[in-house]
């Protein structure tokens, strides 16, 4: 779906130019680089004009716009916008802040570093009061709310194709209007220079999802990695499961995370563990060797908050999604090589929030059978990224006052999810469907019902699902049934943290805050246990933050508020 490191996105920025200047001034402002067209174009003809004065409220749309572009998740576009606001003059949002992507080694210094605050984020009209102290600017006119922003503007492809000054103004360079590609002659030096728009056509004038032809090497290597997963899957279908314990443990990684382990990931076809905390520090670990791969920031910004960790195209070249709480996402490529790794786009899945929230929470889950992304949080809609297509497919409403807290697509059928609500409900959607919500059922009536974990049983079954509370019990779920649920199990007493569903072993795995990883069967029969135990230095390890199993191996992988990320296999696994 995805070829070359290249992602979906849409355009950045809609706007031809830039203010200069106060909103009251009379004066013409330059026409560069940075200016705004004052005379008029029409019929091929430029017409010179007397200026006109620049309207307050438009001139507040504007700084509002390009605010919102300075907290973008792209670091190129982020750059952009904090020039433009350097430019008219608001210097407090345009601190310096280092390239995201920097190395984030646990001996790096200055990672301790504190990192220069951008104040204020003009996410919704709701989040940002320009009296309130954010932008030092006063307006003779009331201010105006922020224009609703297009979802599809949202997604941005950013460093697949470098600025080059011949490309920018080359006849072929695939810009719709040649008045705008370059600075020569006297009349296209009245139009202003927008650096966006000419990385925009060029970057678009051809197809993103036309591949090149595949090397051999590449298919070759391809068939050989659909073989491994078929003969994994194979296994793991037929064959019973061990049990999973203690002694289950072939490895142990101290990642030095100061916040502890958030979310971890398996590679398929490498044995290689994806580890991120709450900072958005990523590392990467080989679990054979012992050896640390890479490690980088995902982003610099001073709101912090990861949420998830996917894999894309794990069958080529895979990139690495990396889902920040507060919706944006960012992918990367090359990201197991030290230093070496790339920012391949970024974009917002998810935008504004309910009512009296405060943040946005966000949960995702991607879908490679259907190159899905699912996002939601604390907003009233589950958004549907269709990254083939490059936009928003559809924004389903989730049905509930509650906001989502758990996202799982089914890799079986395409189009069809579910989604765990704070109240303890679960709901099915299939997007295939004409009103997409198949089913919804309350099968968490605990106090504290937040649903924690969700996961499509493995197998064919379309109306499966395992679904967890934070009150520390699993449902197994039928949806096709008219029971509210087919088996309970009480795996954890008002602590579970964590679920993991294999995807395609009839096994699950729940975490607690007390250290206790237990292990059942799809039936209910429990497999084992996993306690954690004091060190030798006598310090109690952490509480269990995160549960993955890999794809086609019985291999689990626990993360833990301490910062360790251990990784169990049972008595028929091998790693490769």
């Amino acid at each position: 779906m995805v070829r070359d490191g290249r992602v979906s996105t849409s355009s950045p920025l809609a706007t031809a130019g830039i203010m200069h200047g106060s909103p009251l001034s009379d004066d013409s402002s330059q026409l560069s680089d940075s200016g705004i067209l004052n005379d008029g174009v029409s019929n091929g003809e430029v017409n010179h004009s007397r200026p006109k004065p620049l309207d307050n409220a438009m001139y507040s749309q504007c700084v509002l716009a390009m605010f919102t572009l300075a907290r973008d998740p792209s670091p190129r576009v982020a750059s952009l916008g904090r020039r433009v606001l350097s430019i008219i003059g608001i210097e407090q949002v345009t601190k310096s802040v280092k390239p995201a992507g920097n190395s984030a080694w646990p001996s790096d210094p200055a990672n301790s570093s504190s990192t220069p605050s951008i104040s204020g984020l003009a996410r919704s009209s709701s989040w940002l009061d320009i009296n309130g102290g954010h932008m030092a600017l006063t307006f003779r006119t009331p201010p105006v709310s922020p224009p609703r922003q297009n979802y599809l503007a949202g997604i941005r492809r950013v460093c697949s194709l470098d600025f080059r000054p011949h490309l920018m103004n080359s006849p072929d360079s695939g810009l719709a209007d040649p008045l705008l590609g370059s600075a020569s002659g006297s009349e296209r030096s009245l139009l202003p220079q927008s650096t966006i728009y000419n990385f925009s056509c060029g970057h678009f004038c051809k197809s993103l999802l036309t591949a090149s032809d595949d090397s051999e090497e590449l298919l070759a290597k391809r068939e050989e990695q659909e073989r491994f997963a078929l003969e994994r899957i194979a296994k793991c279908q037929h064959s019973s499961v061990s049990k999973l314990n203690n002694n289950s443990q072939i490895a142990s990684w101290d990642t030095r995370f100061e916040t502890g382990t958030r979310t971890a990931l398996l590679q398929p076809f490498s044995p290689i563990v994806i580890a991120a905390d709450e900072n958005e520090r990523i590392r990467v670990w080989n679990y054979e060797e012992a050896t640390l791969l890479n490690g980088f920031d995902n982003h610099d910004f001073p709101e912090k908050g990861i949420s998830k960790l996917c894999l894309l195209n794990e069958l080529d070249d895979s990139l690495l999604l990396v889902a920040s709480s507060d919706g944006n996402i960012r992918i990367w490529k090359d990201y197991t090589l030290r230093g070496k790794q790339k920012h391949v786009t970024a974009f917002s899945s998810i935008q504004g929030h309910k009512p009296g929230m405060r943040s946005l929470n966000a949960v995702v889950d991607w879908q490679q059978q259907s190159g899905y992304l699912y996002a939601s949080g604390e907003i009233s809609s589950i958004m549907l990224w269709d990254l083939d297509k490059e936009q928003l497919a559809n924004s389903i409403p989730s049905s509930s006052d509650c906001s989502v807290s758990a996202l799982a697509s089914s890799q079986v059928h395409a189009g069809q999810f579910a989604a765990g609500f704070v109240d303890g409900s679960v709901r099915l959607y299939d997007i295939r469907t004409p009103d997409m919500l198949v089913r919804a059922t309350r099968p968490h009536t605990q106090q504290v019902a937040r649903v924690v974990g969700i996961g499509f049983q493995p197998g064919l079954d379309q109306g499966k699902i395992v679904s967890a509370s934070q009150a520390g019990d699993i449902q197994f779920l039928d949806i096709r049934s008219q029971r509210d649920t087919d088996l309970t199990i009480d795996a954890h007493r008002g602590s579970l943290t964590a679920l993991a569903v294999h995807r395609h072993a009839p096994i699950i795995a729940s975490g607690s805050a007390k250290q206790l990883i237990k292990v059942f069967s799809l039936k209910g029969e429990q497999l084992g246990t996993i306690r954690y135990q004091h060190t030798f230095m006598a310090q109690k390890i952490g509480s269990v933050s995160c549960l993955t199993f890999h794809p086609y191996q019985v291999l689990l992988a626990a993360g833990a508020a301490d910062a360790c990320v251990s990784i169990y296999a049972d008595d028929n696994s091998h790693t490769r």
